[in-house]
Parts: C-alpha cells; sequence; structure tokens
C-alpha cells in the first residue's frame, strides 16, 4: 500500500459541520466537514471534538493535520476553526443597526400611510 504524500501535511478547508457517527441513543459521537467541493475530512478526537460536535450545520474554517484515511474518508485533527455564518451575520445585524439608530421614524414621515390606515379603520366599522 502506498503511503498518501499529503498525510501529515497542514491543510486549511472551509466546509459544513455534518454528523458522520452515532451512538445507540442516536447522539452524535463523530463528524466530518464536508466542503463545497464535495470532499469530506473525518474529524479524529481531539480538544476540540466536543465543540464541534455542538456546531452541526455549521459553516466554518478549519486549519489541520492530514491523517490517514479511515473507513475511506480522509482524516483531519483540527487544530483550530473559524465559524463564518456567525461571523456574517453579526454583520448584517450591526450594518442593521446602525441604519436604524441613523433614523428615527415617526408617523409624520410617512402620512399617506397614516391616512390609508385609518380609511381602512373606519371601512371596518
Amino acid at each position: 500500500m502506498m503511503r498518501d504524500s499529503k498525510i501529515g501535511r497542514q491543510l486549511t478547508v472551509k466546509g459544513i459541520v455534518t454528523p458522520s457517527d452515532w451512538d445507540d441513543d442516536g447522539n452524535v459521537t463523530a463528524v466530518v466537514v464536508s466542503t463545497p467541493s464535495e470532499e469530506e475530512y473525518l474529524v479524529e478526537r481531539s480538544d476540540l471534538t466536543e465543540e464541534l460536535l455542538g456546531l452541526l450545520g455549521a459553516e466554518l474554517v478549519v486549519t489541520g493535520t492530514i491523517g490517514p484515511e479511515k473507513r475511506g474518508i480522509k482524516t483531519i485533527a483540527v487544530r483550530r476553526y473559524e465559524l463564518l455564518e456567525e461571523d456574517e451575520e453579526e454583520e448584517e445585524l450591526e450594518e442593521e443597526e446602525e441604519f436604524y439608530e441613523e433614523k428615527e421614524f415617526s408617523d409624520e414621515e410617512f402620512p399617506e400611510e397614516e391616512e390609508e390606515l385609518e380609511e381602512e379603520e373606519e371601512k371596518e366599522w
């Protein structure tokens, strides 16, 4: 059997954390990082495993060392990771908050809408 030349190399990949193994009670016990190019990297057990088990479905960038294949899947010993979704969501929320902080809306700014609402209320009675 030929040794894969990538084993032992450092790798950074972007992907989504998905379950790959479960215990008898249905709890996820192992995860893979599934990349947009449909490659999968089985995350080897480490100090970060519990954290990654709690991030199912999250998009992230992981950096780690490539290991030998297990069950036909490439493995990675994750050394660090960075969440992508949270960062993007936080930026969007901050931008939205800034937008609303800059503008104070009052009923006077939308007189047409107020008149339409009053007319609709009168029709209901």
